[in-house]
C-alpha cells in the first residue's frame, strides 16, 4: 500500500476522533442507561419557603400550595403561621399555585435559585371584604339615643346597643346588609344598608356608620 495513502488514513482517523458528531451532544430528558457516564451539567437544587397571609398581614393556615415543574409537582399545606417549606426543588422556573378556603386563588411564576434558601410571601385577597360597622338607634320624637335595643345584621350577628345607643360590629361582609332593630316600647324596624369600601375613609366610625330611628308603640297597640 502506498505510504502516502496510509499517512492520509491516519490523519483522517485523528481528526474524526477530535471532532465528535454534533448530534450526539444534544441531551433532552433523562439520559439512557448506556449514556449515564456522559457528563451533563447539573441544574442544581434549591429550597423554597412560602408564607401565605391576608391583607392585614395575618397568617393563613391550611392553605394548599403547589409547586409545579413539569412534569412533576409538589404540594404542601401551610402551618399555623401560614408557612410551608419545600426542599430539593430543581433550580429554574416553576409555577406556584395557592388555594385557601374563603380566598381568591393565586398563581404566579417563580425562579428557584440553586444552592440557596428561596423565600416567597403571598398575600391572598378575601373573596368577601369585611368591614367594621356601627349602628346607632335613636328615638323618633326626641332623637335621644336608645340603649338596650337589639340590633341584628343577617351577615354579622346580633348585638345590644350601649349607653350611647350604639352597636359595634367588627366583621360585616361587603354588600347589602339587612338590619333589624327592636326595643322595648318601640315599633321594630327593618332596613337595608350598603356595606362597602367606597364608603370607608380614615375613620370607620364616620363611614360604615348608620342610624336607625324607632317610633314608640301606640298605647294599646
Amino acid at each position: 500500500m502506498n505510504k502516502h495513502f496510509i499517512r492520509l488514513l491516519i490523519i483522517c482517523a485523528v481528526f474524526a476522533g477530535f471532532f465528535p458528531d454534533p448530534m450526539r451532544c444534544i441531551v433532552e430528558g433523562p439520559l439512557p442507561s448506556a449514556a449515564k457516564n456522559t457528563e451533563v451539567p447539573e441544574r442544581g437544587r434549591g429550597t423554597l419557603t412560602v408564607t401565605v397571609m391576608d391583607k392585614d398581614r395575618l397568617p393563613i393556615p391550611d392553605a394548599q400550595i403547589t409547586i409545579a415543574v413539569l412534569p412533576t409537582g409538589w404540594t404542601d399545606i401551610s402551618d399555623k403561621v401560614g408557612r410551608a417549606h419545600f426542599t430539593d426543588l430543581p433550580a429554574g422556573h416553576c409555577k406556584v399555585e395557592v388555594w385557601a378556603k374563603g380566598y381568591e386563588d393565586c398563581s404566579m411564576s417563580l425562579e428557584i435559585k440553586p444552592e440557596r434558601d428561596n423565600a416567597l410571601i403571598i398575600t391572598l385577597k378575601s373573596k368577601n371584604e369585611f368591614f367594621k360597622v356601627q349602628v346607632k338607634v335613636v328615638d323618633d320624637a326626641t332623637s335621644n339615643s336608645l340603649s338596650g335595643a337589639q340590633v341584628t345584621i343577617a351577615s354579622g350577628g346580633s348585638l345590644t346597643t350601649d349607653e350611647n345607643g350604639v352597636a359595634y360590629f367588627a366583621k360585616v361582609p361587603e354588600g347589602n346588609a339587612q338590619v333589624q332593630v327592636t326595643a322595648k316600647g318601640y315599633q321594630g324596624a327593618s332596613v337595608i344598608f350598603e356595606i362597602g369600601s367606597e364608603r370607608r375613609k380614615d375613620n370607620f366610625l364616620r363611614d360604615n356608620s348608620f342610624t336607625v330611628i324607632l317610633k314608640k308603640q301606640r298605647v294599646g297597640a
